[in-house]
């Protein structure tokens, strides 16, 4: 097991892995200079599709849903310490001078992933609510906003 400080600072250096700027070089982009200037999820959706928008947020609220699950065993508030230490290290990465995404897929993972350890709650339905998310983000939401 763990120490819970170490699992803070693995948690920020999986924080900075940031998947939206590693498939916009694949792309050829660099999308802190591109749609939003901003390195994440629904920049990847706006400047080069949506199928690669729709990774970005399967893979990052993945690394937060796998994150809370590293640390279950310790404390609510570790769980909570180890889980803002991910999104900080996605929004604030070092790698790429502090400029990186908004933390939400990481987020929606975190919270997906914590209603699951408090309530029991069964892993099919967390897929469901992820699958919801991203429908709700990806295909209601966002070709609305400008």
């Amino acid at each position: 097991m763990l120490n819970i400080i170490a699992l803070i600072l693995i948690a920020y250096i999986i924080g900075n892995i940031q998947i939206a700027f590693l498939i916009g070089r694949l792309y050829g982009k660099d999308l802190r200079k591109t749609g939003s200037k901003n390195a994440g999820a629904s920049n990847v959706f706006k400047s080069i599709g949506k199928l690669q928008g729709v990774i970005v947020t399967i893979v990052d609220t993945a690394i937060g849903f796998m994150i809370v699950y590293l640390a279950r065993d310790y404390s609510l508030l570790g769980i909570y310490l180890v889980g803002l230490a991910i999104v900080s290290g996605h929004n604030w990465p070092f790698v790429l001078r502090f400029k990186g995404g908004q933390g939400l897929a990481i987020t929606a993972g975190l919270v997906i992933a914590s209603i699951t350890l408090l309530t029991g709650l069964d892993k099919m339905i967390a897929i469901l609510f992820m699958l919801n998310f991203i429908i709700m983000r990806y295909l209601l939401i966002l070709p609305y906003r400008k």
